[in-house]
């Protein structure tokens, strides 16, 4: 059986003067899931990316392994697309040949859309040491 976690710090909310903490409430929505907890409106979708990101990541670690995964990485969005920099041209060919797969790993890790497509650039200054 798993225990309920619980959201509820004392010590963090008498920081928080009353009248302050009921106008933050006011404008707050509940986060699924997780009981007592609310956010600001529009909060998460405010920064849809940070969830695609990390999931992203896995489903490269899911797809490729370790070894081709550790040498491409997520490197930005422009609006739908989603640009995995590669470290080289060799293994831009390997993740080039699974971006179908990556692309519907990466549609079952996520409860929204706001990727649908993968591009590939070969960045190898990403990863220069300094």
């Amino acid at each position: 059986m798993t225990a309920e976690p619980n959201v509820d710090i004392p010590a963090y909310l008498d920081l928080i003067p009353p009248p302050l903490l009921a106008a933050l409430q006011e404008g707050a929505v509940p986060v699924e899931g997780v009981p007592g907890m609310s956010i600001a409106r529009g909060q998460q979708t405010a920064f849809p990316h940070l969830e695609t990101t990390e999931a992203l990541r896995d489903a490269l670690r899911e797809v490729l392994g370790d070894d081709v995964s550790a040498r491409c990485r997520p490197a930005g969005y422009s609006g739908s697309v989603a640009i995995l920099a590669c470290r080289s041209n060799a293994s831009a060919q390997v993740v080039a040949m699974h971006l179908p797969r990556i692309l519907e790993q990466l549609r079952q890790r996520l409860s929204h859309a706001d990727v649908t497509e993968l591009r590939l650039a070969i960045a190898p200054e990403r990863w220069a040491s300094p």
